[in-house]
């Protein structure tokens, strides 16, 4: 038996049981018991149930003893998954949910979301984490939406703007294209007549009205449009898609 197998027979038992499931990937399944007979709450008995079910068929089909263990793992509510664009199929390994403690406390988990990823400036990772907790508290967000692009505009979250990104490849073998790294990297080294930056170094730059610029060094304008577009708009609009309220 092979992993995907053992998963998709799983998948198939969930959808048997009335169950929407939303993702699966090589070692897991999310599923949501809306619109079914069971509680947000039943995670345990569903998992006994499941295992008594591979026990049982594991038997019947192979006649062998099932070592399989479905376990349960976590509780998430609210939960959000992004979906693929054009489908209705979940992002993979993407996601962010309220996890419901046993000891009857929570907290907001993010799983490969802007908040947890090195390529995204602190702006969007905090504008994220920050939206989830009034989204998932059930809290106007309009407002934080407002005063936050109106921070942006005047300047307030400059020290917030900066991406990181590191070089790869020598300096000279960007030809065909060149990242925004790259292009404020050799800026840099000009400005500083000497090769500060080079393959394996990191770049910590802001994007301007005169473009990429290392961050130390620059004097310029920030483009504000760019952080809105760019970083603060995917964001919001990827949750609205996923059906939350307007803001």
């Amino acid at each position: 038996m092979r992993g995907h197998w053992v998963l998709n027979q799983s998948k198939d038992w969930f959808h048997e049981q009335g169950l929407t499931v939303i993702y699966g990937d090589t070692d897991s399944v999310f599923v949501s018991t809306e619109g079914s007979e069971y509680k947000s709450t039943d995670g345990k008995q569903l998992e006994v149930r499941l295992n008594s079910w591979w026990t049982e068929k594991i038997k019947t089909d192979f006649d062998l003893t099932s070592e399989l263990e479905m376990e349960f793992e976590t509780h998430y509510s609210p939960f959000f998954m992004p979906t693929i664009r054009g489908t209705e199929a979940g992002s993979k390994k993407r996601y962010a949910g309220k996890k419901q403690n046993k000891d009857g406390t929570s907290e907001i988990v993010f799983k490969g979301l802007e908040s947890v990823r090195s390529d995204w400036t602190p702006l969007a990772k905090e504008f994220q984490t920050e939206l989830f907790e009034l989204i998932f508290n059930n809290q106007p967000c309009k407002s934080f939406l407002e005063q936050t692009i109106n921070d942006l505009n005047s300047g307030k979250l400059d020290s917030k703007c900066a991406y990181t990104k590191r070089i790869r490849q020598h300096l000279s073998e960007y030809v065909k294209t060149t990242p925004p790294q790259i292009k404020a990297a050799r800026a840099a080294n000009e400005y500083y007549g000497r090769e500060i930056y080079t393959r394996g170094s990191q770049v910590k730059y802001v994007i301007t009205h005169l473009g990429p610029q290392e961050l130390a060094m620059n004097e310029a304008l920030l483009d504000y449009e760019h952080y809105i577009n760019k970083q603060l708009f995917p964001i919001a609009e990827s949750i609205l898609h996923a059906g939350f309220p307007e803001f």
